[in-house]
């Protein structure tokens, strides 16, 4: 196996290569959309056949180390694998290829002078555990969404009636409007976050770019809600694909209201992706905050591995001191 960068092209022709299973985090509207610095990975068999590819966004997590992580809103990337389609290759032989390219690409990454590793696998990544045979950490987290074996009537009937009641509030006292364009929800953005905030994210017009090229193609939709003075309030881009719909990109214009502007639109995007019976994605589920309020739609939960690795002195030190931590007061994931 060869391990090598490659472009942007390269990567496009692999993706549609590929059967529909990817989520949206991968296609390469948005994966390179986001990325302030992306780096992508070939592995190449002796016939020179591209057998996967691995997308990163380099980051910079101390001075002078750099890190192989992820881009904002692509909450889970890892390795993609060449279909195996018609070779009729066992399920052991599948298994077999993938470790010898796993194993290629972290060779490839620790000769290259990357010091670190962050990264969010895809939910049912089947080759998780083959990465902590390597060296690196693997940690389990929790995401959420919903299934399309329930109608949007039953699932409101489930919802506690005080958060019905809020989102019932929330929809009277603002304006649902399909009529945001990605620069509105920019605006959003940089009215919400702190500047190190905004630091992480990709540039304005790639960001707005992305999102119109991707509702251009079908695949997702912006949605806001104005306040009585025609002021945005709240703003999210739900992305889509054959099976899902995304809560992909969110901002909501901080306020002392207890009816929070947000509620809408998520109760939105999940009445949209139940009529179209596709699953409903809870993107973004890592923050606490968030965490608390998507539960209160009735989701499940569903558990993602996240991998981990580091090898300069510090990040050596914040490992053994997160592994006293939890031995010390019986801390688990």
């Amino acid at each position: 196996m060869k391990v090598s960068q490659i472009d942007i092209k390269i990567y496009t022709d692999f993706y549609n290569s590929q059967e529909n299973d990817l989520n949206i985090y991968s296609h390469p509207l948005w994966f390179f959309g986001m990325s302030n610095k992306p780096y992508v990975l070939g592995c190449y068999n002796d016939e020179g056949e591209l057998m996967a590819i691995w997308p990163f966004n380099v980051v910079k997590r101390f001075p002078g180390i750099k890190c192989l992580s992820q881009p904002m809103f692509c909450q889970s990337l890892g390795p993609i694998f060449q279909s195996p389609g018609a070779e009729g290759l066992s399920m052991n032989s599948v298994i077999s290829r993938q470790r010898k390219i796993i194993s290629s690409f972290l060779e490839f990454i620790h000769s290259s002078g990357f010091r670190c590793i962050s990264q969010g696998l895809p939910i049912g990544f089947s080759m998780a555990q083959y990465f902590h045979h390597y060296g690196l950490e693997l940690n389990y987290r929790i995401s959420y969404r919903i299934s399309p074996d329930r109608t949007s009537d039953e699932l409101w009937s489930q919802l506690h009636a005080d958060h019905r009641r809020k989102i019932r509030k929330a929809s009277e006292k603002y304006t649902l409007c399909k009529r945001l364009d990605p620069e509105d929800l920019w605006e959003l953005k940089e009215k919400t976050l702190s500047t190190h905030q905004k630091d992480l994210y990709p540039s304005r017009d790639s960001f707005c770019s992305a999102v119109d090229e991707l509702r251009a193609l079908g695949k997702g939709q912006l949605v806001g809600l104005k306040d009585e003075n025609g002021n945005w309030k709240s703003g999210v881009f739900l992305a889509e694909d054959d099976l899902t719909v995304y809560f992909l990109v969110g901002f909501t214009e901080k306020n002392s209201d207890s009816e929070s502007p947000s509620l809408p639109l998520l109760w939105h995007g999940i009445d949209l992706a139940l009529k179209a019976k596709k699953s409903f994605d809870f993107e973004g589920t890592m923050v606490a905050r968030l965490d608390r309020n998507f539960r209160r739609f009735v989701p499940e939960a569903v558990p993602y591995a996240r991998i981990e690795w580091d090898s300069s002195l510090l990040g050596q030190l914040k490992s053994a001191w997160q592994r006293w931590r939890k031995s010390k007061f019986h801390i688990s994931e």
